[in-house]
């Protein structure tokens, strides 16, 4: 068992860095640190006045039903999972603290609104112990590709020249 919490801050190629974090399973992925998250927000996380943001554009995680999570943000030293969620009129985005999303085996989730006749509705979204892994493994993709982004593309040109 790799400890992430270490290795991924080591002076390991980052090739290799990708390598080990493809291969983590999701108990070794899920047994990451709050601390490391916001370590790695902090470093490479886009600074949005008060907070930081870790966009994850094409590593986002969809639920494959209705919600997909956008980014991972830092407020006053707590981390939130900011999700976009569709439902059968529109859709929102909504955010909630990291620690409720990652614990337990499933994390369900609701938003509040109206229906089209304007009636009062509750709409859920829900992820797996699968899921919450994946976002955990593309928080530390995300973080490889943008901190090691020459280094990696030197080490593919190596490869194909």
């Amino acid at each position: 068992m790799v400890n992430v919490n270490d290795f991924i801050f080591s002076k390991t190629q980052p090739v290799i860095k990708l390598q080990k974090v493809n291969d983590l399973s999701d108990p070794d992925l899920l047994s990451l640190s709050k601390d490391t998250i916001i370590k790695i927000v902090k470093e490479i996380g886009i600074n949005n006045g008060n907070y930081k943001t870790l966009y994850l554009g094409e590593r986002r995680v969809s639920n494959q039903w209705n919600a997909w999570i956008k980014s991972v943000e830092i407020y006053k030293n707590k981390l939130f999972v900011n999700f976009y969620v569709q439902y059968s009129n529109t859709d929102t985005d909504t955010c909630d603290y990291m620690e409720n999303f990652l614990h337990g085996s499933e994390y369900t989730g609701e938003i509040k609104g109206c229906d089209y006749r304007g009636n009062d509705r509750t709409y859920y979204f829900s992820y797996r112990k699968n899921h919450k892994a994946l976002l955990i493994k593309n928080i530390l993709l995300e973080y490889i590709h943008t901190k090691y982004h020459d280094k990696l593309i030197g080490a593919q040109l190596e490869l194909f020249s």
